[in-house]
């Protein structure tokens, strides 16, 4: 700028020299620096200075009639001085418009409304001469207004201020923004931790409703304008629209999250009494089938025990008879009795009859074997767990599936190992068996189907029994079906799940059956198996309530062997 006048000279040097000439005179200029340039000959040394905006820029130097040379260069220069200021404020406009697009931009991309209040703030302290700035929320329930971001090394709202009170309360409440140079002397400026000394406010509005206030503070003088309040305004105003917006945005969030939250609380309610029929029916059948076992134990077990309470009386009875037979025998010999005991080969039937009670013997003691275990497996959990033998539920399950296995010609392999009683729900643990065992025959008849009479594979369903690390009792039943890919076995335990036929299966006992092992007893139910190589189920279960706290119900303790049991 200190050029000015050099350059104003330079460039229209033609044009003054035209007007010196016109004008009669000669004309030369000197600046503030006190160089001279233009005519170095002329002759006249009287300076007429060249104003503009209250100062002097430099000096035309002539007779008289330079003094009209030195007023039009003080024109020229005053009309250049108020081009270049119109030029620096629609530079300054353009530049505020490109960050007001900015911010509009970044405020829309985001929905956080920390983040959008953040970022207004500080944009606006970039943009006017401050210390510290502030944006205020109200809280139309308490009245009170409450710092939500804010810039600056101080932090003078620690203390909420209420709707109405001081500068900042009464803009909010008035809804028209304030100009306040000299904060310490205004009578409604409450003081600050750290001194202020001037201030511009203004406040947040939706639809002529205040939300809070927008603050600008200095901490040494600054002497704000009226354009300074308008920038702020326009501030406040895409603040506003873009808190409300984020507000509202998080009101659907948070009500679309509740929604959510119900809705999954509503399927799992759902879930858990979709699973919970599932059980009741599973148990319904599974008490009735045991209620039928037991009717039918029971009325066996009468005769049984009639049988059975008279076959050692007969046997006395018997063995008397035979005594006097034979004693008949030997003392009265007669003719015709001897051809009717040869006739009926007696010495055979007195040397088989002892036998044939014997083996009467034992098969009522088998049949009460069998009414035992009926007895057994149709025990219910009225009374909760029971230390119990697992092997004989193993057992019952085999006689209640006797004619299964019979007809489809399976044998069965029996490797039990010395098991302790078990605490256990014993109907429970006795489904687990039924079902498993069922699948396993299920599996074996489906594959035989599927040879179209190709050489047959024997049938086999192996039922081991050991112990592991003297805490858990495993029971592992294996088949030599035709096995399952790995994707079947990754729903296996899924409920509704089944590879059987339409009508032939409901996919739920295998997924009651996991129920059972893990929830119920904390143990571990789990399948090895692979296309062509069978199936061994593994159940784990813990001798004592206990070990469930202290081996975790996810995996096996060791791993099944391939091959048999």
């Amino acid at each position: 700028m200190s050029d000015l006048f050099q350059e104003m000279v330079r460039d229209r040097g033609s044009i003054l020299g035209q007007l010196a000439d016109s004008l009669g005179t000669e004309i030369a200029f000197k600046g503030k620096n006190g160089s001279r340039f233009g005519n170095s000959t002329i002759s006249g040394d009287r300076e007429y200075p060249v104003r503009a905006r209250g100062q002097v820029w430099g000096w035309a130097i002539g007779n008289e009639k330079a003094e009209a040379i030195a007023v039009v260069l003080s024109d020229a220069i005053a009309g250049e001085l108020e081009r270049r200021s119109l030029r620096e404020d629609l530079l300054d406009k353009e530049r505020e418009l490109d960050l007001f697009h900015e911010i509009y931009t970044q405020i829309n991309s985001s929905l956080d409304v920390k983040e959008v209040a953040q970022l207004v703030i500080e944009e606006a302290g970039k943009l006017l001469p401050s210390t510290s700035g502030c944006i205020l929320l109200l809280d139309r329930e308490t009245g009170k207004l409450e710092a939500f971001a804010e810039f600056g090394q101080s932090d003078p709202y620690r203390e909420p201020m209420r709707f109405g009170q001081g500068i900042i309360g009464s803009v909010v409440e008035s809804g028209i923004g304030k100009i306040v140079n000299d904060a310490n002397n205004h009578p409604h400026f409450i003081p600050r931790a750290t001194p202020i000394h001037s201030l511009i406010c203004v406040p947040l509005e939706i639809n002529n409703r205040a939300i809070g206030a927008i603050d600008i503070s200095s901490e040494i003088e600054v002497n704000y304008t009226e354009d300074d309040l308008k920038l702020l305004t326009m501030f406040a105003s895409q603040a506003a629209a873009a808190i409300e917006k984020a507000r509202t945005y998080e009101r659907s969030r948070t009500a679309a999250d509740r929604a959510n939250k119900h809705a999954r609380e509503l399927q799992r309610t759902l879930t858990e009494l979709q699973e919970t029929q599932a059980q009741l029916i599973q148990s319904e059948k599974m008490s009735s089938l045991g209620q039928l076992v037991a009717g039918v134990a029971h009325e066996i077990n009468n005769p049984v025990n009639f049988i059975s309470g008279n076959l050692t009386y007969a046997e006395e009875y018997l063995s008397d008879i035979l005594e006097l037979l034979e004693r008949y025998r030997n003392r009265y010999p007669d003719e015709e009795f001897q051809d009717f005991a040869e006739e009926i080969d007696i010495d055979y039937a007195l040397e088989d009859l002892p036998k044939l009670l014997s083996s009467m013997r034992v098969g009522v003691n088998r049949i009460c074997q069998i009414i035992a275990s009926l007895r057994n497996f149709s025990r219910s959990d009225r009374l909760g767990m029971e230390l119990v033998d697992l092997r004989q539920g193993l057992e019952g399950t085999l006689l209640i599936l006797h004619n299964r296995i019979k007809h489809g010609n399976i044998r069965i392999i029996e490797e039990y190992g010395e098991l302790p009683l078990v605490s256990c729900y014993v109907g429970q643990l006795n489904q687990v068996f039924m079902n498993v065992i069922g699948n396993a025959i299920d599996a074996l008849e489906m594959r035989d189907r599927d040879r179209n009479g190709n050489a047959r594979i024997q049938p086999t369903i192996w039922i081991c029994t050991q112990i592991l690390d003297d805490r858990w009792a495993v029971v592992r039943i294996r088949d030599n079906g035709p096995g399952m890919s790995e994707a079947v076995k990754a729903q296996l335990f899924d409920r509704y799940f089944t590879t059987k036929p339409v009508g032939k299966g409901t996919g739920l006992g295998l997924s009651i059956s996991y129920k059972i092992v893990t929830e119920k007893h904390g143990g571990i139910l789990k399948c090895i198996s692979a296309p062509g190589e069978g199936a061994e189920f593994w159940i784990q279960i813990p001798l004592y309530p206990y070990c469930t706290a202290q081996v975790p119900a996810s995996e096996p303790i060791v791993e099944t062997t391939s091959g048999r049991c």
